[in-house]
């Protein structure tokens, strides 16, 4: 719409609005030729006056436009009409521009008038259109279209809230501690299962390679196990439907091992189902956040990690080398080539503190001084020095990994609360404010800022600002979130009415004058909120 067009050029010049579903009828085109159920020219009474219109509809949604144009003015979603009237009474109680008398007289002379009214917390916040057709005609096939149109849209569409509530609640209940929690012991009991399983591998199958009895109780066993994963899948799978579900890397996880494994008791593989029966127990990873912080606090520590295994390989090649120089002849089993010296070092690394096939005495019983402090300084080297440093080098990047995500998760839930000390409920002005504080360089630029904004809520109006007004205007700006202006929000936004005018709206002066002490106390709250973010970091990171 042209509120919302505009609302966004001036409050983010440099960036690109995002699409998302929820702005979906702020960027509403005219239907097209296809899904064009209707096309004609009308009036709507606006202030007091009829003026020409262009209504198009199809069977979700009514767009009014210029005459001859497709440049959208306003929209109707299908779902959100509550009756379509052939003839009523106008309302006129938001009518401020001409006498109430004069408008109901301007209704009753008129012809052809039907009357549309939305659902109150809809997009239209519950406004009535009075509406004049061209002809009798035009107006009874408006009126049916718009009446079967409409019931069918709200069928659909409580049916369609009916299934997301129930799917809702799937979600909630599948989401919660306790489920994932049964989820984990049985994951946990099919491990311990396989362990037993390979405990007793030899009494699984007789000599010529059948299933035992024992064998049997297992398969079986592991055979529920898979069913029971299987439907866990499902009702995961309709829980997270379906964008959430393809981007959960353990989901996908989950797809490939319960395939597989089905696949796999079809064919009869008995290796593969062994395998991927012991890759089960991956899934706790996924099913406790915990774990999921630590896989990812390690995955990002790989770099270090990286540069700490290319040192200790390089360190035991140098030595490795050095071993094939020295000892080729007197050791060949252990030096004699650099894949056999490398893999001496690396016993020593783990462990292994000598290399048998050369003693560390001499035939007279003296000290083997060269080959001593050969091991000797790479035991030193290495596992004293290098490898001691190393872990804590590691361990301290796992530690700023964990303080970096546990910083994203803050990040992120100041960010749902709009870097503000309260919800959104709470505030219902947070996104205006947060795009007004981040664009505007100087008070002279906020002031050219804050006009513009008035000049576009008074897009559709005259005179000063009321609260329906107000509240009108920000629900069209196609915010991230759904705004809900109330009148008490009104009042507390013009210090109960001391900024209005004699009629309760607001004039450009008190419209300005309200904005700079909201964006104050939105700065001081945001400070204060990202200040406390921090503290509680270096507090952390002390500790």
């Amino acid at each position: 719409s042209h509120v919302h067009a505009m609302s966004r050029r001036l409050l983010m010049p440099n960036q690109e609005p995002e699409k998302k579903e929820a702005n979906n009828l702020m960027n509403a085109k005219v239907p097209d030729k296809k899904d064009r159920e209707g096309d004609f020219e009308v009036s709507i009474l606006l202030h007091g006056s009829w003026h020409q219109k262009r209504m198009t509809y199809s069977k979700k949604i009514i767009t009014f436009s210029r005459v001859n144009t497709d440049d959208v003015l306003d929209i109707i979603p299908m779902k959100e009409i509550v009756q379509v009237y052939d003839s009523a009474p106008v309302e006129t109680n938001n009518i401020r521009t001409r006498r109430k008398s004069d408008v109901t007289e301007l209704i009753a002379e008129a012809s052809n008038v039907f009357k549309v009214e939305t659902i109150p917390d809809g997009f239209n916040l519950g406004r009535s259109y009075h509406l004049k057709a061209h002809s009798i005609s035009d107006r009874h096939l408006i009126i049916q279209n718009l009446k079967d149109f409409s019931e069918h849209a709200r069928n659909r569409e409580m049916a369609r809230t009916k299934f997301k509530m129930f799917q809702i609640k799937v979600q909630r209940i599948f989401d919660s501690d306790i489920s994932q929690q049964f989820i984990g012991i049985l994951i946990l009991a099919n491990f311990l299962i396989n362990i037993l399983s390979a405990q007793q591998d030899s009494k699984l199958r007789d000599h010529n390679g059948h299933l035992t009895d024992k064998g049997k109780m297992f398969e079986r066993i592991n055979l529920a196990f898979t069913l029971v994963f299987a439907i866990e899948l499902l009702v995961n799978l309709f829980a997270h439907w379906f964008n959430a579900f393809v981007r959960n890397f353990w989901n996908l996880l989950d797809v490939v091992l319960i395939v597989l494994s089905l696949g796999a008791v079809l064919e009869s593989n008995w290796i593969i189902l062994r395998f991927l029966r012991t890759l089960r127990v991956l899934r706790l990873f996924g099913s406790f956040s915990s774990m999921r912080t630590m896989l990812k606090a390690l995955g990002l520590s790989v770099n270090k990690m990286a540069c700490y295994f290319i040192i200790l390989s390089v360190l035991a090649s140098i030595y490795a080398l050095i071993g094939v120089s020295l000892y080729a002849l007197d050791a060949p089993n252990s030096f004699g080539a650099f894949d056999r010296s490398f893999m001496t070092m690396f016993r020593i690394l783990a462990g292994d503190t000598w290399v048998d096939e050369i003693p560390w005495l001499l035939e007279d019983g003296t000290l083997n001084s060269k080959f001593s402090m050969f091991v000797v300084s790479y035991v030193v080297i290495v596992n004293w020095v290098v490898l001691q440093i190393g872990t804590a080098v590691l361990l301290d990047s796992f530690m700023r990994a964990s303080m970096e995500l546990e910083s994203r998760e803050m990040q992120k839930n100041l960010h749902a609360r709009r870097l503000i000390g309260f919800d959104q409920e709470q505030e219902p002005l947070s996104e205006l404010l947060g795009q007004l504080s981040r664009d505007f360089t100087s008070s002279d630029d906020l002031s050219r800022r804050l006009m513009q904004l008035y000049k576009i809520m008074m897009h559709d109006t005259s005179g000063a600002l009321s609260c329906e007004d107000f509240a009108a205007a920000l629900r069209k700006m196609g915010f991230e979130h759904s705004v809900h202006f109330t009148p008490s929000d009104f009042a507390s936004f013009t210090r109960n009415g001391a900024l209005c005018d004699a009629d309760g709206k607001l004039d450009e002066a008190g419209f300005e004058a309200a904005m700079r002490e909201q964006l104050l106390r939105f700065s001081i709250a945001r400070l204060a909120e990202v200040g406390a973010c921090w503290m509680r970091m270096e507090i952390q990171l002390w500790v």
